[in-house]
């Protein structure tokens, strides 16, 4: 087996059809079976079947997804890690961050590619329980984040780089229906969307405010990206608590902040950095660059 066969093997996964993917390797529909053919000759098992839906995958071959597309994935980083490393980028570092923290890491990698532009920069962005995942597993170089879970991070100097509050977010179909000296009365005409209460970093001060207020919640949806709570405060299908750097990270034109007085509601952004690579001039770079724009004291956590 090689690595087309399992582009082939993802790629029908998704498609669910021979033909589609054949033409998107631009090879013919019998090449795509006598290479699929191969790669389950190799397991001894059948990874696909034939259903009035086409072709979906076997319990094997559910089995057998994550791993090609984990793999593939590693590959498509070697790849890119190599061709960077050919056209003069000589260093790397990789970011985690939660969305409302992307200014801050805007601000931050612009300096770094003005001054180091030959290193590649990857950034990713998490919501708070998938970030607390990557912090156990001590995965990126550099994290910007709450103060969640930081001392999962064993080899890691930290940052306060600065602090928050969570404002009330609402679309402007519902803005007439706010009154910010009453926040009561109109917290409760309107339905909640959130992302879910697993987030810890915003659950548990979102229900400090609503029992601040003696609001009752009201949560008629849970999106899993904070993407889609803004998409549905914008539209107006329902209003949301979140932090008022959020705002600005995502520029959104159709959403009014209010802010809320009283209650916990105080969020502190942390940036934390893997004391083992900061000896490579890349990575002590960038720290330096975090720590000098924001101020910031490092510390560690025993």
């Amino acid at each position: 087996m090689d690595i087309f066969h399992f582009e082939l093997f993802d790629s029908v996964a998704q498609t669910q059809s021979l033909t589609k993917t054949a033409e998107l390797f631009n090879i013919t529909q019998p090449a795509v079976s006598h290479n699929l053919k191969k790669l389950e000759d190799s397991y001894g098992v059948k990874l696909f079947e034939r259903t009035s839906r086409g072709i979906v995958l076997t319990n094997a071959g559910r089995e057998l997804l994550p791993f090609v597309r984990s793999i593939l994935a590693v590959m498509s980083d070697a790849n890119t890690r190599m061709l960077n490393i050919a056209a003069g980028r000589i260093g790397h570092i990789r970011i985690a961050s939660i969305p409302a923290l992307l200014n801050y890491v805007a601000q931050c990698v612009k300096i770094m590619h003005e001054k180091m532009p030959s290193v590649q920069i990857d950034i990713d962005l998490y919501e708070g329980p998938e970030m607390v995942g990557f912090m156990a597993l001590n995965s990126y170089d550099f994290f910007f984040s709450t103060d969640a879970q930081l001392d999962s991070l064993s080899e890691y100097g930290h940052a306060l780089i600065a602090k928050d509050s969570l404002d009330l977010f609402v679309g402007e179909d519902n803005k007439r229906s706010i009154d910010p000296d009453d926040l009561t009365a109109s917290l409760e005409k309107i339905p909640f969307v959130s992302v879910p209460m697993s987030d810890q970093q915003l659950a548990t001060p979102i229900f400090n405010i609503l029992n601040l207020y003696h609001v009752k919640s009201n949560f008629i949806n849970f999106y899993n990206r904070v993407e889609s709570v803004l998409l549905a405060v914008s539209v107006g299908i329902g209003i949301s608590i979140l932090p008022r750097a959020l705002k600005d990270s995502y520029q959104c034109k159709n959403i009014v902040t209010i802010p809320i007085s009283g209650g916990e509601n105080c969020l502190e952004y942390y940036f934390s950095w893997n004391l083992k690579n900061n000896a490579n001039p890349a990575n002590s770079f960038f720290t330096e660059t975090v720590l000098e724009l924001y101020k910031a004291k490092p510390f560690n956590i025993q």
